[in-house]
């Protein structure tokens, strides 16, 4: 179920725990970057598929780092 609006034409979902986008979703051309960014941080696994926290996702493409 779609919950936000989409961040960089990523569709952002929520279950009852948390928001999420898709890995299969985010564009080709930022999933090297995004991967990179995210090194030694969590993501889970929703139906066989890698999910990151919508919130790491929205600091990605904001340029923010992941800690301040």
């Amino acid at each position: 179920m779609k919950t936000k609006v989409v961040v960089h034409s990523v569709p952002v979902y929520a279950n009852e725990s948390f928001s999420y986008v898709k890995s299969s979703e985010i564009p080709e051309s930022l999933k090297e970057d995004f991967r990179k960014w995210m090194f030694g941080q969590t993501c889970s696994y929703i139906d066989n598929e890698i999910v990151y926290y919508s919130w790491d996702w929205e600091r990605f493409v904001s340029g923010k780092p992941i800690i301040d």
